[in-house]
């Protein structure tokens, strides 16, 4: 280190303190360093809590869809129930109302047979004779 000094300015405080103050910044850029990735690290941190928390906020809200979509489906499904039914009735309705016509021309038919029919008794347990 005999060279350093004799090629050393005769100034030699003002390098020592130079130096000094070269090594206070070193030591004042490690701390900031260290603080900075400490800064970075929690705002991963951060970044990942929010991410996990807007997955869990979308995970709700799909869900929540889901069960409204439900719902809709099974109100949906009632009324298309309930269509159904009534169309259903109306069709029993007709046709009852068909088959009572039909059944009301019938007796009516029978009704006028019978009054053009002369009225005839028979004894029919003497008609056939029967076998010993």
């Amino acid at each position: 280190m005999d060279w350093f000094w004799k090629a050393a300015p005769e100034n030699t405080s003002s390098v020592t303190s130079s130096v000094e103050d070269l090594l206070h910044d070193v030591d004042n850029l490690r701390d900031e360093k260290r603080d900075l990735e400490t800064q970075i690290k929690d705002l991963k941190q951060e970044h990942r809590l929010a991410d996990e928390l807007i997955a869990h906020n979308v995970k709700i809200r799909e869900e929540q869809l889901a069960v409204e979509h439900s719902r809709k489906e099974v109100k949906l499904e009632r009324e298309k129930d309930k269509e159904v039914a009534k169309v259903r009735d109306e069709y029993r309705t007709k046709q009852e109302e068909t088959l009572q016509k039909q059944i009301d021309r019938s007796n009516d038919m029978y009704t006028e047979l019978l009054a053009r029919l002369p009225d005839v008794n028979v004894a029919l347990t003497n008609a056939f004779p029967q076998e010993e």
